[in-house]
């Protein structure tokens, strides 16, 4: 169990939300692989996040980007798996609205594409804090 006086320290408790997310994105991973979606090329930069592991390098901006752009990349799949119709008002007084449903892939895409932006978040708020300590020592 985590010690609570330890996440009083902002950069202990934004590298404690980061495995916190990376372990959600660990759920997502296997939830895309129990609907069939991780054979894809595109998963096998994973690696060790499909499994919920950080390392030192995960906290990087090199990092960040490359989780954003993974998530960036699920999009046309996303699009791919939802079908959109558009509903006729009977009486013709709103014109009509849209409506739309998603697959069970559909799904699991739109789960890992959050997590995956989650956990860049994550990372991104670590990567912050550990720049403006630095700063804050250099300006001493």
């Amino acid at each position: 169990m985590t010690d609570a006086c330890t996440l009083h320290d902002p950069i202990t408790r934004a590298i404690y939300d980061a495995l916190t997310a990376a372990e959600a994105l660990e759920a997502a991973f296997a939830n895309a692989e129990r609907v069939g979606l991780l054979n894809e090329e595109r998963f096998e930069r994973g690696g060790d996040l499909n499994r919920g592991e950080l390392s030192v390098e995960s906290f990087s901006r090199d990092e960040i980007h490359a989780l954003r752009d993974l998530a960036e990349s699920l999009e046309p799949a996303i699009l791919g798996e939802t079908q959109t119709w558009f509903v006729h008002d009977e009486c013709d007084m709103s014109g009509g609205h849209e409506e739309s449903a998603i697959t069970r892939q559909g799904d699991a895409l739109i789960w890992l594409r959050s997590s995956l932006r989650n956990l860049a978040d994550r990372l991104s708020d670590v990567v912050r804090l550990q720049e403006a300590e630095q700063l804050t020592i250099a300006l001493q």
